[in-house]
């Protein structure tokens, strides 16, 4: 019996030259065989659906591309790409969307949403949402929201909208308009949000989170060296958590510290009144990423293209002062003492206080005993004589009740022998080891231990005048 008579289509070209099957046609492509040879270049003006289990090359299409098995190699389409394996080893390009069944291994760029239905490794760019079924690693930047229900490693998660993680964290940079982890470990850089972080009971390893509003479980642990926000915090178990004030205040380079990390700090707009800090984000403000159209809805191209601006970009660290060694400041970087009237009156008697009105602000001046005694605002103090060590001491070591670092020991020590010269050439590297003792235990530096120092460096500096 003699075969159907074969047509060939006009717009058809095929090239086997280079020992690959490639393919260029005007209209909708189905391949279910390649004639026994690798797959090489598949260009046509429709869609192109690839009917094989295993595939591996460069498709170029009009219209939406879909891979009914695995797929490695390059994809660029106009109208979105369905992959109903593994997408491995290989680049997608498209304005609409991507849907990858299974595992994704590889850089995608789109306009609209990206969902994996297993693990994903690599960098995705998206205008729209992002959404992880497995395990992540690499680096995502999307319009809408980000959702990984696995873990999430590598470099940054970056969301226009929403972002959340099931599992445990370790990337250098996690940001969203809104940031919400739950019971899981965070180890990383930073989180930031142009709202709000909310944290479960996790355990945390980062160098800073900031967002107007921050919320921490009381049952978070370990330790964040700042916290910065505008809402009061429930305390919780994590060690330091210096608001960016206290930091600049005891290290410096505040906002050194920021930019560094690709931050820039908080405005100075305080949360309204009537801001309710636990109240869940506006509904409809924030679409869920069950929003994200599974891949059979991925066939209107119209729909698929960007519908509001990608988020922006990380700014640049600055050049600014490098904070990289902060325990390296020494006394003479804390700025003079200005305490209040609240403070003034917790002083001994024989202290002296001293308030300059010069126009410049508060100078640090050494007066006598028979000067007046001001308990206005912004007094600079300075203690001129030996005995008065003592008391600059005793407030000092009262805000460590559960004992006093070494370093204090030494400096106790020191001021009961009434050793001015080892006091002078020693303080700074007291000082030193304090801040590295705190920072070791990440734990706060009390605002009256900068200036407990401080009036000891005044101290001396008036014994030797």
């Amino acid at each position: 019996m003699a075969s159907a008579p074969f047509t060939l289509p006009e717009g058809l070209r095929i090239r086997t030259d280079d020992g690959r099957l490639s393919v260029t046609y005007t209209g909708d492509l189905v391949l279910t065989h390649t004639m026994d040879l690798p797959l090489g270049v598949v260009e046509c003006t429709g869609n192109v659906e690839i009917q094989l289990a295993e595939a591996s090359g460069t498709i170029k299409a009009g219209g939406t591309v879909t891979a009914t098995g695995d797929f490695s190699g390059s994809i660029e389409s106009e109208g979105g790409v369905i992959v109903e394996g593994n997408f491995t080893a290989g680049t997608v390009s498209t304005p609409g969307d991507v849907a990858i069944r299974g595992n994704l291994a590889g850089e995608v760029t789109c306009d609209g949403n990206v969902r994996v239905g297993g693990n994903a490794a690599g960098s995705l760019l998206a205008g729209a949402n992002a959404a992880i079924g497995g395990d992540f690693a690499g680096s995502i930047t999307a319009g809408g929201n980000i959702q990984v229900e696995g873990a999430a490693s590598g470099e940054t998660l970056h969301a226009g909208r929403r972002l959340s993680v099931v599992g445990d964290i370790h990337l250098k940079h996690m940001h969203g308009l809104v940031v919400q982890f739950g019971v899981q470990t965070i180890n990383g850089v930073s989180i930031s949000a142009e709202r709000k972080v909310t944290l479960g009971a996790a355990t945390l390893k980062l160098d800073v989170i900031i967002a107007p509003i921050v919320q921490l479980a009381a049952e978070a642990t370990g330790r964040v060296t700042v916290i910065e926000c505008k809402n009061e915090r429930a305390p919780a178990k994590i060690k330091g958590g210096f608001p960016l004030s206290e930091y600049e205040e005891v290290m410096g380079g505040s906002e050194a510290f920021l930019a560094d990390r690709g931050l820039s700090p908080l405005d100075n707009t305080p949360l309204p009144e009537d801001a309710d800090e636990n109240e869940e984000t506006e509904a409809g403000d924030i679409p869920e990423t069950d929003d994200i159209p599974e891949a059979d809805d991925l066939t209107d191209v119209a729909d698929n293209y960007l519908a509001e601006a990608l988020a922006e970009p990380e700014p640049e660290p600055s050049a600014e002062e490098d904070t990289g060694d902060p325990v390296s400041l020494t006394i003479d970087d804390l700025e003079p003492v200005e305490l209040s009237a609240e403070d003034l009156e917790e002083l001994p008697e024989d202290a002296i206080e001293i308030l300059d009105d010069a126009e410049d602000g508060p100078e640090v001046v050494v007066i006598d005993d028979d000067d007046p005694i001001s308990a206005d605002d912004g007094a600079v103090v300075v203690i001129d004589d030996e005995t008065d060590l003592s008391a600059a001491l005793d407030r000092i070591t009262a805000c460590y009740s559960d004992g006093l670092p070494a370093p204090l020991v030494a400096l106790q020590g020191l001021v009961a022998k009434g050793d001015t010269d080892a006091l002078g050439t020693s303080l700074d590297a007291t000082w030193t080891a304090l801040l590295e003792h705190h920072l070791a235990e990440g734990t706060p530096l009390n605002h009256n231990v900068s200036h407990g120092f401080r009036l000891v460096h005044a101290a001396l500096d008036a014994a030797s005048a």
